[in-house]
């Protein structure tokens, strides 16, 4: 968990609220959800983890990804996308049809990323409805100047 919570603190430093707005604590990360232990998972270089990604099923066959972060230092390598492929791959094995992330608008790299993976991101009716399910605040979403974006990718 040191290893987690230092990559966090490091993101979070290094980006602040393009990242999220709030850093997550041990108590976020030890909150316990439907198949986290399956879904959540950890990059490892030389024996270091170096990124993280934290999954769960919100709902029978849809995922959702609550975190993701990669040490700075490791942007670019590659780690990024070989964590996400994975652990996607994993929600399919699993019957998941579905899986979701929530990101700040200010993210464009994250975007860009989430994007090139196929993740389409939710407009209209299906953000509406994603928006009433996740128990999300309206207005992070679906205000004209919202903050945040919705993606979801068909597994």
């Amino acid at each position: 968990m040191d290893s987690i919570l230092a990559i966090e603190n490091h993101v979070f430093n290094a980006f602040g609220n393009i990242y999220d707005e709030t850093k997550w604590t041990y108590k976020e990360f030890a909150h316990s959800l439907p198949k986290k232990e399956i879904y959540s998972i950890g990059g490892i270089i030389d024996n270091q983890l170096v990124g993280f990604s934290i999954g769960y099923e919100f709902k029978p066959k849809f995922s959702h990804v609550s975190r993701f972060a990669i040490s700075p230092h490791f942007i670019g390598t590659g780690i990024s996308k070989k964590i996400m492929l994975f652990q996607l791959e994993i929600m399919s094995q699993n019957n998941c049809e579905k899986c979701s992330i929530d990101l700040t608008r200010k993210n464009e790299r994250a975007f860009k990323f989430y994007s090139s993976l196929g993740f389409k991101q939710l407009k209209g009716d299906d953000l509406e409805e994603y928006v009433l399910l996740k128990n999300r605040d309206e207005s992070q979403y679906l205000d004209e100047d919202s903050s945040h974006i919705a993606m979801v990718l068909i597994l």
